[in-house]
Formats: C-alpha cells, structure tokens, sequence
C-alpha cells in the first residue's frame, strides 16, 4: 500500500492544477537550445528553464537518473538541484525514474538526500524499504500491472491506486520538451504542453 502521505500531496496537486499532466526530463546535450548548452553545466539551467515555463501546468516531473548521470558528477548534482527547484513550491510532486532493483538506494531517494516524492522500481524489486520513507512506488513495466503503482513508460502513463480510485499521471514525452533549439525556446515550449493531446 502506498504511503497516503503521498497521496494525499499527488491527488492536492492535481485537483489544485486541474491535470494530470506530468512531464518527463530527459535531457541530453545535444538536444538542448543553444543558449543553454552554452552553459559548463547546462543540465541545471534546462531543468529550471523548463520547470519556470510548466509548474503551473503540470501536476508532477519525473526525472531521468540516468539521462542526469550522463555528464557524470556535474549530472547528478544538477539533478539535486532540479528536484530541489520542482519541489520548492511544496506542492509540485517530483519522482525519481531510475528503476531501482533493490531497496539499496531508499536512503539516497528520502528526505535527507534527493527528497523526491516517489520512484520507479523493476517488476522483481522490494518496494517495503520505499515505502517505510513513505514514498510512492512506481513499477516499471509495459507487461506488469502492479497492485499499488506501475508506470508504463513506452506509454508514459503512471498510476497508483488510491482508495477514491486510481490516481493517472500522464507523461508528456521528453521528445516534446527536447523539441525546440531556438533561442525563444520556452515559449514554445510552454505552447506545447498547453496544447499536449495524447
């Protein structure tokens, strides 16, 4: 059962912002606006650029550990501090697609370290030391439904069950936010998630 603290923060956010919108960050070099990739370590600057122009049309980010870690240690600090920029509203939720197969890393995801609000896992991995953090789980599968949580992510639909229903993330694709190299690149960015139809 997910944590209802959880819950509570991700059914609050969804109703305040009339979504279920979640957008996906995944950034790679090559893909960012040029402006930006000026930048010695552009992952930071994206993030917020991006997060500025879609915090109030999106309901959650869900942040790519491994698209972060591919710039090595300037990555994962600038993931840090993404989700720290996501979560400074204290309502936007923030998750952590890793997907870890252990509970080895429940403390590096908690309160004390990264503070994400939930993460994804792998069909055979123990959520208890996730939950006991009182994080959502997410299970990463395009075959398994999980009984609690479980996230597609060829689809890039996510949901948990709650006990007034499920609860629905739908991802906007990093494909979208990657979309625009041009200087004005917020704008357009903010237009196409404003527009986003799935």
């Amino acid at each position: 059962m997910n944590p209802s603290r959880y819950l509570n923060k991700l059914t609050a956010v969804q109703k305040d912002r009339r979504t279920t919108l979640g957008l996906m960050l995944r950034p790679h070099l090559l893909e960012m606006p040029l402006a930006i990739q000026r930048h010695d370590d552009p992952f930071l600057p994206f993030s917020k650029a991006v997060i500025n122009v879609t915090r109030d049309l999106v309901c959650a980010y869900v942040f790519d550990l491994a698209s972060y870690l591919a710039i090595g240690a300037a990555g994962a600090v600038a993931l840090e501090r993404s989700i720290a920029y996501a979560r400074a509203d204290m309502q936007t939720v923030t998750i952590l697609h890793a997907p870890f197969a252990t509970g080895d890393f429940a403390t590096a995801t908690g309160d004390t370290a990264l503070a994400v609000d939930a993460v994804t896992l792998t069909p055979d991995a123990d959520p208890s030391p996730y939950l006991t953090i009182e994080l959502g789980v997410y299970v990463a599968s395009q075959a398994a439904r999980a009984a609690g949580g479980w996230f597609d992510p060829v689809v890039g639909h996510m949901q948990i069950e709650n006990i007034g229903g499920a609860l629905k993330i739908d991802l906007i694709p990093s494909q979208v936010v990657n979309a625009h190299r041009r200087e004005d690149f917020e704008e357009a960015l903010r237009q196409a998630v404003q527009t986003f139809d799935r």
